[in-house]
């Protein structure tokens, strides 16, 4: 996760590539950027089926505000 493309914010190694830790880190990382005080508005990530195909992982992003 960066802020303004090139200030890491937080980094974690994952225990697999399914959903749920994907989703666990994006709450994460926006808590941790909120608490900067600055906002979650866009999120990029690679093409991996989870973040493609899940309807949670979109909702949740709604959720945070990206």
């Amino acid at each position: 996760m960066t802020v303004d493309g090139c200030n890491p914010c937080l980094r974690e190694v994952l225990p697999d590539k399914k959903i749920r830790p994907a989703l666990g880190f994006f709450t994460r990382a926006a808590t941790a950027i909120a608490g900067n005080g600055s906002r979650l508005c866009e999120v990029r990530t690679d093409n991996a089926f989870a973040y493609r195909s899940y309807g949670d992982f979109l909702e949740a992003l709604g959720d945070l505000g990206a």
